[in-house]
């Protein structure tokens, strides 16, 4: 897997060691990123990466110009390769990494405004409209927040009051969809 875009563009993300993740492919990536930057400039912008894995979607919008990525990550191997690979890519500085459960991370976040979350849960959780509930309940979205989440084709996510859905894209069994908040 590379960096598909930014400064650190061509960069290869180290996926080898990461235990229980389905990655975001770069094609996927590329096009996810493509889509946001109609919504969002990621310059000096904040990112929160739920249930973040290989932390793939964090480190190309710092590439972009992020100012911030907060990762969130359940399991504390992951937690341990997201810190080498922000070291080995120079982005310790810009990024925190959380080793929490996704749904109970919240309250933890209460002081940040996020300009953009991704949401890429395990698909047989089924749990993005439970996260994109609290993510509405938690006061932690800048105005015109972008938020984008993975699922499998038969997930239905439920959108929470304030927030509309912009668009979506398909990736075989995959659903990318992008939301933003309104009502500013």
């Amino acid at each position: 897997m590379r960096i598909t875009g930014g400064t650190l563009r061509g960069r290869i993300l180290k996926t080898h060691g990461f235990q229980n993740i389905r990655p975001t492919t770069d094609r996927a990536r590329e096009t996810i990123y493509n889509i946001a930057l109609n919504y969002c400039d990621f310059t000096d912008k904040s990112t929160l990466d739920l249930c973040a894995g290989t932390g793939a979607l964090s480190f190309e919008a710092l590439s972009r110009g992020g100012s911030l990525a907060v990762m969130v990550e359940r399991n504390r191997h992951n937690c341990a390769l997201l810190t080498e690979m922000a070291v080995l890519l120079q982005l310790q500085e810009r990024v925190k990494i959380l080793c929490a459960d996704a749904r109970n991370v919240f309250p933890q976040l209460a002081l940040a405004q996020f300009h953009c979350v991704f949401a890429d849960p395990p698909y047989a959780a089924r749990m993005l409209t439970v996260l994109f509930s609290r993510l509405a309940q938690a006061n932690i979205c800048a105005p015109e927040c972008l938020f984008i989440a993975e699922h499998d084709k038969n997930e239905v996510v439920r959108i929470p009051d304030g927030w509309e859905k912009l668009t979506e894209r398909r990736f075989g069994d995959t659903v990318v969809e992008f939301f933003c908040l309104v009502g500013f």
